[in-house]
C-alpha cells in the first residue's frame, strides 16, 4: 500500500471510531458529511467510514468560500 493508501486508511480509521463512539453511527443510520473543497479528503474518511458502518451515507460538497455565512438553500433542503 502507499504512503496516501496508508494515510487515508488511518483516517477512515479514525473517522470510525469517531463516528461509533460518539454519534453511534451503525445499520440503519442516514449520515450527510458537509465539505468544502480544503476539508475534500477527511470527508471521504467520514463517509467510507459511515458506509463500513453500514449507514446509508452521501457527500454534499459546499461551493461557498470560507468563511460560509449561512446555509446554502440546496443544502437546507437535504436536511429538511
Amino acid at each position: 500500500m502507499s504512503a496516501g493508501g496508508e494515510h487515508q486508511e488511518l483516517m477512515i480509521g479514525n473517522a470510525t471510531r469517531a463516528l461509533e463512539a460518539l454519534l453511534r453511527v451503525g445499520p440503519g443510520c442516514t449520515v450527510l458529511v458537509v465539505i468544502d473543497p480544503p476539508s475534500l479528503s477527511i470527508g471521504r474518511a467520514f463517509l467510507d467510514a459511515a458506509v463500513r458502518l453500514g449507514a446509508a451515507a452521501s457527500l454534499y460538497e459546499l461551493q461557498a468560500e470560507r468563511p460560509i455565512r449561512g446555509i446554502p438553500p440546496a443544502l437546507q433542503d437535504l436536511l429538511g
